[in-house]
């Protein structure tokens, strides 16, 4: 895949949002090719940096003064990527970086405010992971947003009944299908409970390189409930396993390695650690090929910032590398309490005189101050103040 040179960081809330572009190719030592930038410096890796953050690039302001969500539509074949933001009026609006504007998309079943999102053959598939509102009918969690005219597009059309009202013929260039509930959805019009999550990991597995023998699957874990799996071409879902997930939240395929990537889960083999289930900041592989999926490697940081995490964030840059930005509470007697977010550039390289073991190399890590507008720290990460996303239509910008 391309290597994206920008994330995107989304701030505030609620009510407005800013997205701000953080210029990745500055946090790595070498280029793509393993060339050394000689025009950067070449702090240890101990070292953190400071600076201030970008100014934003857009905002965005939900017409109700509430919450928004907000996930990556990611390009294929050449196309940029994009960012989804919704609100709670169902309303979705589609940021095109590489145009710096913003265009209105086809409204949701329901509301998307914590949902887990990825993109298969060029539809965004989103998923409601919890009814955070108590306003969400079961029936209505899942969603696909495809663009009219393309492939899965067309089999939308041709293998799935027109919902009413919704003319497939109309010239909007895109369309929003609801898709069938998972199981593990109560689909008899009860209600979820405010606080429930249902969905505790997410990856996208099979078609192209991600497995062999299978088109895309969308495979969920949820609790207590093991492992459910959407297969994208016949849009139905099926149990996978009683197993769940070794990573938490979106496991992100690596080609390069034929893993699994994100963030450790709760697993059998490594309950013993507690960085696997209390330090949000260290970076695990899985093979989801295997039955059940296992871990591969853990990586823990030798240099971690000092503070109380608070939350972490993995985003695959491409080509084994990967923006890691935690965000954490620190306090000083100078500054008191402080909110923080500390951006680092990782690289996942495989070792010839070692066996073809993986090594997580760490580059450069920046510190960030937050400024959450007057709200607390803990109400902002309840509201998924903080969200990063990939870009890629600048990456050959110097």
């Amino acid at each position: 895949m391309s290597l994206r040179r920008f994330v995107y960081l989304v701030m505030g809330g609620p009510g407005t949002y800013d997205l701000r572009r953080i210029d990745m190719s500055r946090f790595f030592f070498t280029n793509e090719h393993g060339q050394r930038h000689d025009h950067l410096p070449h702090p240890p890796p101990s070292q953190l940096e400071e600076d201030d953050l970008p100014e934003p690039a857009t905002t965005f302001v939900s017409p109700t003064g509430g919450h928004m969500d907000f996930m990556l539509l990611a390009g294929g074949g050449g196309e940029s990527n994009m960012v989804v933001a919704t609100d709670e009026t169902c309303r979705a609006t589609l940021h095109d970086p590489e145009a710096g504007s913003n265009f209105a998309l086809p409204k949701l079943s329901s509301p998307k405010l914590m949902a887990a999102a990825v993109t298969v053959d060029g539809g965004l598939y989103v998923l409601q992971t919890v009814d955070r509102f108590a306003r969400i009918s079961p029936e209505n969690c899942f969603d696909c947003l495809v663009r009219r005219g393309s492939g899965l597009f067309r089999r939308l059309q041709l293998e799935t009944p027109t919902p009413p009202g919704d003319d497939p013929a109309q010239d909007d260039e895109w369309f929003c299908r609801p898709l069938p509930p998972p199981p593990f959805v109560d689909g008899g019009g009860g209600r979820w409970s405010r606080r429930e999550r249902l969905v505790d990991s997410y990856a996208v597995v099979g078609g192209g390189d991600r497995g062999a023998g299978q088109g895309p699957h969308i495979w969920v874990s949820t609790p207590d409930q093991g492992t459910h799996s959407f297969d994208v071409a016949r849009r139905a879902w099926s149990k996978a396993g009683d197993w769940s997930l070794p990573l938490r939240g979106h496991a992100q395929f690596v080609p390069e390695h034929g893993l699994w990537f994100g963030h450790s889960g709760n697993n059998d083999d490594y309950d013993d650690r507690d960085f696997c289930k209390h330090d949000l900041g260290h970076v695990c592989a899985a093979d989801l090929t295997a039955t059940p999926p296992t871990l591969h490697a853990v990586w823990t940081d030798p240099t971690p910032p000092e503070g109380r995490m608070e939350a972490s964030y993995l985003v695959h840059l491409g080509r084994s590398r990967f923006c890691l930005a935690r965000t954490l509470e620190t306090c000083s007697p100078e500054d008191g309490y402080q909110d923080i977010m500390v951006v680092s550039g990782i690289e996942v390289q495989r070792c010839d005189d070692d066996g073809g073991k993986l090594r997580m190399v760490k580059h450069r890590s920046q510190r960030y101050d937050l400024d959450c507008e007057g709200e607390g720290f803990a109400e902002c990460q309840e509201h998924s103040a903080y969200r990063l996303f990939p870009i890629v239509h600048d990456m050959a910008a110097k």
